[in-house]
């Protein structure tokens, strides 16, 4: 955790110097638990979860990879509604005289379609596709991984999902789920 610990000025003197040392080809690697020092400093990532890389490779593939298609639109209009097959209204929020808007772009729609579509309702002042931070893509894969552990297992008698798992070293444990909640415990040896 290379940044833990430190006051907020001197952080950001170790992530310059980080970055410069970058910029002059040498190589960092350092372990963090705080996904946005992630986003600001690594081109290369590897997520791990339970000593096992789940997720690899530049920072930003990894969010193109991850994309779904949420756009923020701000506009002093407030009156933008869903329009079907094009976009999907998730949320709005007036900000001092400006109303933000979230929406789920359709699968099928091109950028161009999708500005078309906003502007034939409202004036926007920005259109900007949002992106998953890192925080998020580690979550999602990790709950994927979650749902795999409880979709391969046995239902026990009261209808928990139940699953033994092991790992190279030796160690086993014992996967849950039930009423949505995943339990992982390891289970003595012998």
């Amino acid at each position: 955790e290379p940044f833990s610990g430190f006051d907020p000025v001197n952080a950001e003197l170790l992530k310059r110097e980080m970055l410069e040392l970058r910029d002059k080809g040498h190589t960092i690697i350092f372990s963090t638990h705080n996904m946005s020092s992630v986003e600001e400093v690594c081109d290369e990532i590897a997520l791990i979860n339970h000593s096992q890389v789940v997720l690899s490779g530049n920072v930003h593939d990894i969010k193109e990879r991850f994309r779904s298609g949420v756009y923020e639109v701000v506009s002093n209009d407030s009156h933008l509604q869903s329009v079907e097959g094009a976009f999907t209204l998730l949320s709005s929020r007036a900000q001092g005289n400006n109303h933000i808007y979230t929406l789920q772009k359709s699968e099928q729609l091109s950028n161009a379609e999708l500005f078309a579509a906003i502007s034939a309702h409202i004036e926007p002042r920005s259109i900007s596709e949002q992106l998953p931070s890192m925080q998020e893509i580690f979550l999602k894969t990790v709950a994927s991984l979650t749902m795999k552990v409880a979709a391969d297992s046995k239902l026990s008698a009261d209808g928990t999902a139940v699953n033994l798992l092991s790992t190279d070293n030796g160690t086993a444990y014992q996967a849950t789920v039930a009423n949505g909640v995943a339990k992982i415990l390891m289970l003595p040896k012998g």
